[in-house]
């Protein structure tokens, strides 16, 4: 069993990334419609796109879990969380914009997401590694992610150090637990998690 697993786990390690990075190439040369000096178009058409990609896309994101209301209910905040924090970290300016509109709803989503991604996330031991992906570009992030990232740094830290009261990552702006900023950037691929202290 342990074996057949492994398997279907290669086999997806395999096959996503370069489904993902077709969808990718897809959506850029979509994009390349948009220069008006080769081609004209309207709203409504615009709209209709949007709305087609975006709902093809939560159906398909909505396969990878449960299928009952409360599985598509977080799917649905991740989705919008997903958007805000990228927005805070590419364009800080538009995004002080949406806190000042929208800050309560925000607020609302990001509270019920994470409680419950929190409960299924894997417990973190203080003999556990964290390291820092060193592809990523720290100059696109945040100041207060970029901090954290920059404390993780290339040698890594543990788990007891992640847990200790001067880890940034119990000192983030929006509060909450390092538990809660450490399984962002894991998920993000940000950090790389290893389940004991590397040699």
């Amino acid at each position: 069993m342990e074996k057949d697993q492994s398997l279907r786990r290669k086999r997806f390690l395999k096959v996503s990334p370069k489904r993902v990075d077709k969808v990718i190439r897809s959506l850029d040369s979509l994009g390349k419609t948009s220069e008006r000096s080769n081609y004209e178009f309207h709203q409504y058409e615009i709209d209709s796109m949007y709305l087609k990609i975006l709902s093809q896309i939560n159906n398909i994101f909505l396969l990878f879990g449960d299928k009952g209301p409360e599985h598509k209910l977080n799917r649905f905040l991740q989705a919008d969380l997903l958007q805000y924090q990228t927005l805070q970290e590419q364009d800080p300016e538009t995004f002080k914009l949406v806190e000042q509109k929208i800050g309560k709803s925000f607020d609302f989503a990001q509270s019920n997401l994470y409680s419950n991604k929190d409960q299924d996330s894997p417990e973190i031991e203080e003999t556990d590694y964290f390291r820092l992906n060193p592809e990523i570009d720290l100059t696109r992030l945040a100041s207060h992610n970029r901090e954290r990232m920059m404390w993780i740094g290339a040698y890594g830290k543990t788990g007891k150090e992640l847990m200790s009261a001067v880890s940034p990552y119990n000192h983030q702006p929006r509060g909450g637990t390092y538990k809660r900023h450490i399984n962002y950037d894991i998920r993000h691929n940000r950090v790389f998690h290893y389940k004991k202290a590397l040699g």
